[in-house]
């Protein structure tokens, strides 16, 4: 009865509740890890790209990791917008296998897992003969990048 005076007859009570579920950086599912292929003094532009809650004023850091130690990589490399890094990278041998680690932060606090980007050497290669319009010939880059362009089904297709 006491209720009915306080809110009236014809209303009836509601009660809404907002679940928030706040979360530190992880990975986006899909690129915990990846690797990529890379030619000596050669530019190459990573990516890494998180989920978080909330995904305001998410801040990135990266590492280089050798097998002979692992150091912070200069800000000046980094660039990032809202929940993606980006990070330039100049390989300085065709033999050393790197991983770039990326971190990120916001107020619930620091990823747990970084993000791993694998830096795999690659070569200059000659023209792949039946693969490529004929005046259009470039050469390729082998390893990782070459390894996911041709597939069996993509070859049988070629030679029919």
């Amino acid at each position: 009865m006491l209720l009915d005076h306080c809110i009236g007859k014809d209303l009836e009570p509601s009660l809404h509740l907002k679940y928030e579920y706040s979360f530190a950086p992880r990975c986006k599912p899909g690129t915990e890890q990846t690797s990529v292929g890379s030619l000596n003094m050669h530019s190459l532009h990573v990516k890494c790209e998180v989920e978080a809650d909330p995904p305001d004023g998410v801040r990135f850091s990266w590492t280089y990791n050798n097998t002979r130690n692992v150091s912070p990589v200069l800000n000046s490399r980094i660039s990032s917008h809202g929940l993606v890094s980006t990070m330039t990278y100049l390989p300085q041998s065709d033999s050393e296998l790197v991983t770039l680690a990326c971190w990120a932060i916001n107020n619930v606090g620091r990823q747990t897992v970084p993000c791993l980007i694998h830096i795999l050497p690659a070569t200059v290669g000659k023209h792949l003969p039946c693969c490529v319009n004929r005046t259009q010939l470039r050469p390729y880059v082998t390893g990782v990048v070459i390894a996911k362009m041709l597939t069996a089904p993509s070859l049988k297709s070629i030679h029919k």
